[in-house]
Order: C-alpha cells, then sequence, then structure tokens
C-alpha cells in the first residue's frame, strides 16, 4: 500500500514487486520526455503514475522518494511514490463496475483501513509497453 504524496492511495499484490528503493530525486535525469536514473549500473526508465492515470500530481517539495521496481519488466523500470504506507496479507474485495473507479491501468478499487484504494494493473494496456 503507497501513495505519490497527493491524496490517492495504491496498492499492488507482493508477488508483483522484486523490490522497493529509497531514491533522491536529484539523480533522475530528464531525456526529452522520459525520466531515467542510474541504478545498479544500468539505466532505468523512471514512470510516474500522474504521467499514465488521472490521479493528482504531488504538491508536496520533495528530496527523496521511493521506487517500486516491479519484476517481469522487459526493460528497467522502476515506479516513482512518495511512501510505502502499509504491507497488509488481506482478502481483496475489489470493486468493479459502474460505481467503482475505472481507467485503464486501474483493476479496480477496494477499501483499505476506511480508505479508497487503487489496485493497480501493471501488465494491462497502459503499461504494457515497458512491462
Amino acid at each position: 500500500i503507497f501513495d505519490n504524496g497527493a491524496e490517492e492511495q495504491f496498492a499492488l499484490t507482493i508477488p508483483l514487486i522484486r523490490r522497493v528503493d529509497s531514491l533522491e530525486l536529484d539523480r533522475i535525469q530528464r531525456i526529452g520526455e522520459k525520466e531515467y536514473i542510474e541504478y545498479m549500473g544500468e539505466q532505468m526508465r523512471i514512470l510516474r503514475l500522474e504521467d499514465y492515470l488521472p490521479i493528482n500530481r504531488s504538491e508536496v517539495p520533495q528530496e527523496s522518494a521511493s521506487v517500486i521496481i516491479p519484476k517481469q519488466a522487459r526493460i528497467p523500470v522502476g515506479i516513482l511514490i512518495n511512501q510505502v504506507i502499509d504491507t497488509k496479507n488481506i482478502q481483496l474485495q475489489l470493486e468493479q463496475g459502474s460505481g467503482s473507479i475505472q481507467h485503464d491501468g486501474i483493476l479496480g478499487s477496494t477499501l483499505i483501513d476506511g480508505k479508497i484504494t487503487l489496485l493497480l494493473d501493471l501488465y494491462g494496456n497502459i503499461f504494457r509497453f515497458l512491462l
């Protein structure tokens, strides 16, 4: 369970995650409209969720953040997040359909500790070109 520095809360299942690391934002290098960092001797593309999903942009000035590195990516890629909020072993009741939040890249939404949480679809169409 994590956030992007704005109001939204997100979740990914643990089996999709290779690792989570901290990142000093001054390490990000911009090439055209894409962002990269040097990570363990390789170039790694950085994705900001607000560039792909209809969510709020972080308004909090930061010097550091965290990066989620998914498993089974075709190219080295990291998803920039503000912070990991928690890890939980829960039975998901995923809301889908007319009453739920729907967008390419989001499997659905659920309530975790009373907060609407968006479950990301890393292998859906929106991220398919990378993963």
